[in-house]
């Protein structure tokens, strides 16, 4: 299971980097990422420990396709602070 971003933070964010990533690019932005680059804060504390159910994962497929979905987490979809594709769940059936 996983969502996408359709507006919002994360949505304008992708439309500033998207066009300087290249093709068949996947990013995984830090707790640091998102609260200085897409959230323009300084709060102490980890972005999405009570809210969220997996990662932000920002995928840029060719120069017309381009998304931010949510993909969960951990061996049983506990949150992971700092996240790479191997905490990603089933990400290599997400095809890029």
């Amino acid at each position: 299971m996983l969502g996408q971003e359709k507006t919002g933070a994360f949505f304008e964010h992708l439309q500033l980097i998207g066009a300087n990533a290249p093709s068949g690019s996947t990013f995984i932005p830090d707790n640091s990422y998102i609260r200085s680059e897409i959230q323009h804060s300084n709060l102490a504390g980890v972005y999405g420990t009570d809210t969220n159910y997996g990662a932000k994962v920002f995928i840029k497929y060719n120069d017309y396709h381009k998304m931010v979905i949510n993909v969960p987490t951990g061996e049983r979809g506990e949150f992971v602070e700092n996240p790479s594709i191997s905490n990603l769940i089933a990400f290599d059936n997400i095809s890029i």
